[in-house]
């Protein structure tokens, strides 16, 4: 299951880059202000969940990857079902 929750993580990566998100670390104090620092957060955390993967931190992958779909959902990136259809590749 090792590659396909990497695939998937290269999957939003991908789409992020597709759509001129730069990986920028979010200053963890700050208020959301923009959708511009909520994606180009989520980005940046990709590459450590990948580690999550890679170490078999299952939940905590798990916990972070709900997150990083919220908020691909939120700013209209990605529909429900398209996320439950990444999901479901994930089983």
């Amino acid at each position: 299951m090792i590659d396909e929750e990497i695939s998937l993580l290269k999957k939003y990566q991908k789409h992020l880059e597709k759509i001129h998100v730069k990986m920028v670390k979010a200053d963890f104090d700050a208020h959301l202000s923009d959708k511009k620092i909520a994606l180009e957060h989520i980005l940046s955390r990709l590459p450590e969940m990948e580690n999550f993967v890679r170490e078999g931190q299952k939940e905590k992958f798990f916990r972070w990857l709900g997150f990083i779909q919220g908020v691909l959902w939120s700013f209209g990136e990605f529909s429900i079902n398209e996320l439950r259809d990444h999901n479901r590749l994930l089983k």
